[in-house]
């Protein structure tokens, strides 16, 4: 007699085959059955498939759709293909197989797909490199089109990301040109591409420093906070960027248009400068006062620290600016999450150790809640010990003791070093 075993192999998914795929990769796994559960529901479209399947032979596949004359006519279906591709690039599925096919679709005037493969290109230009010179000279055109900016910024950034040997003489023409560009967000990406230049080959961007210096004054404020990071970067050896009067004045008169961290990056500038006189000191903290009141964590923490530097050698002032920026940091410990919360009262902390007597009449606002984070009671524990007076520690007491919406000695383990 004769025992027969048939043996059933289900086809295994991306997922399946790379178990060691976290954060964003689960996030799209978890996104796709979101809307089919929707789906099922009548309540969403048919979600497209980039990320479910990898099925063996599909590389092949994708390699017949790229050269497949009906898709290279239909923008939207060769749309689809590079999403499937850039898709499985992301999985970490190898397509680099598909190289020379996607090099042959550079020549396209739809922005989407050239952000796509251009996006290819660099990822797999360094094992590539070979193929990915080939490029050089339609990233070369691209980047000096004269009608599209978004073409010329896209070209740029991703010519200069290319990591192939020999690169640095290829890339220095486009920079410069771009550099003087009537857009500014073409102007962006150039000051951006001479700091990707300093890392190829440091003599080939030196000569464009002076420039990037004339265009700390230019007319949008991204440009001048990303002249600020570069010239900042590639002069860090000498100490960073040279710091002067009149470009820290010319900053802080235009601060208002910069966003929130670009303001940071200027207020790390003025931190490091070193005025001439106390009434320097006093017009510099005069055009900062109003970033105290943002809503912005960083901005208000980067002007507290530039007014405990500049009044650090003036004691009675020094006492002022310390009860100036008390309110702020009060308001942003109350207002924010448990990590913002911890990161202010560690600035608290060096404060009250700093400076007796800031925080004393405060001291209610760090009674430690049932739903803060333990480190957060830490944090608030080790406030209270060092403002803590005879006065504060009986009115502690009582209020832990009758308000259930506070931490007391038994609902915080540490709450007892505060109320014994």
């Amino acid at each position: 007699m004769f025992i027969f075993f048939f043996f059933f192999f289900k086809q295994k998914t991306a997922y399946e085959m790379l178990r060691s795929l976290v954060g964003s990769e689960m996030c799209i796994r978890d996104r796709y059955q979101r809307r089919v559960r929707g789906l099922h529901r009548g309540t969403m479209a048919a979600p497209p498939s980039y990320f479910v399947d990898h099925k063996k032979g599909e590389v092949n596949e994708l390699r017949a759709l790229l050269q497949n004359p009906d898709v290279q006519r239909d923008p939207q279906r060769k749309r689809d293909v590079l999403k499937r591709v850039v898709a499985y690039q992301t999985l970490g599925i190898d397509v680099s197989r598909l190289f020379p096919e996607m090099m042959l679709a550079t020549a396209t005037n739809d922005i989407l797909q050239k952000k796509m493969i251009y996006n290819y290109i660099v990822y797999y230009g360094e094992s590539r490199a070979d193929l990915a010179m080939m490029t050089v000279n339609t990233l070369q055109k691209e980047a000096c089109d004269q009608i599209d900016p978004m073409v010329r910024a896209l070209a740029l950034k991703h010519l200069s990301g290319l990591r192939v040997p020999n690169l640095a003489e290829y890339v220095v023409h486009p920079v410069t040109r771009c550099l003087e560009d009537v857009s500014p967000y073409v102007r962006r990406a150039a000051v951006t591409a001479v700091l990707k230049l300093y890392h190829l080959d440091p003599k080939a961007a030196e000569p464009m420093v002076p420039q990037l210096e004339r265009m700390l004054r230019d007319r949008d404020p991204q440009v001048v906070c990303n002249c600020i990071c570069a010239i900042d970067e590639i002069n860090a050896v000498s100490g960073g960027i040279e710091l002067s009067k009149t470009l820290i004045y010319n900053l802080l008169n235009r601060i208002k248009e910069f966003n929130e961290w670009a303001q940071c990056t200027i207020l790390d500038l003025v931190a490091r400068y070193t005025t001439e006189s106390e009434k320097e000191v006093f017009e510099i903290m005069n055009l900062l006062d109003e970033r105290l009141k943002s809503t912005n964590a960083a901005v208000v923490l980067a002007t507290t620290k530039v007014f405990l530097n500049y009044t650090i050698n003036m004691p009675k002032i020094h006492q002022h600016a310390f009860m100036r920026v008390k309110d702020p940091l009060l308001t942003l410990m109350t207002g924010g999450g448990g990590e913002m919360a911890f990161t202010v009262l560690s600035h608290i902390l060096v404060i009250a150790e700093r400076c007796d007597g800031v925080f004393d009449d405060e001291f209610k606002k760090f009674y430690c809640r049932y739903n803060d984070p333990i480190y957060v009671k830490n944090c608030k524990l080790d406030v209270l010990k060092l403002i803590a007076n005879d006065s504060t520690v009986e009115i502690r007491g009582r209020d832990t003791a009758c308000d259930g919406d506070w931490a007391g000695c038994g609902d915080c383990g540490g709450a007892s070093r505060v109320c014994d």
